[in-house]
Order: structure tokens, then sequence, then C-alpha cells
């Protein structure tokens, strides 16, 4: 599987995410950072925070791999994509 990335905020917004055969990883333009074995993932799923804010919950296993606080539109956009690439 060749490398992936997605930015659910365009290019400016500096929120990346890379899927690779191997992992999944997250870095924003303040160095903030997440990686998670590809394997690990069982589902994503997506809290409200509030005041347009939202919490993206990587789950593996019944334990939380990583959180990621993102607009709302923005983690909508990306639970997608997640969903569809890994095929939950």
């Amino acid at each position: 599987m060749p490398k992936e990335t997605f930015r659910p905020g365009s290019i400016l917004s500096g929120q990346v995410f890379t899927l690779d055969e191997h992992t999944l990883s997250y870095k924003n333009a303040y160095g903030k950072m997440a990686t998670v074995p590809r394997s690990a993932i069982q589902t994503v799923v997506i809290d409200t925070k509030g005041r347009g804010k939202s919490i993206l919950k990587i789950i593996g296993q019944g334990t939380e791999l990583a959180k990621i606080e993102l607009p709302n539109p923005w983690a909508t956009k990306t639970q997608a994509w997640l969903i569809e690439k890994l095929g939950l």
C-alpha cells in the first residue's frame, strides 16, 4: 500500500494524517504528534467537546490509542477518511 496523506483543513491548516501499511501518524502545526500501529485500530469515534471542537478518538481493543482535538467539520472528514481507508 502506498503512503497516503490527508489534510482535513487544507494545506494551510497544518493538520496532517499519514497512513501507510504499518502506521497511522498525525502531526499538527504546533508539533503535537501521534502514531498508532495500523493493525491495532478497531474503530474511530468522535466526542463533541463544545464550541465547535471535537475529539477524534482512535480505539483498539477497548482502549483509546490516540485522542486528537480538531474542529467539528475536520473531525467528521477525518473519521470518514479513516473508515474508508481502513475498511472499518
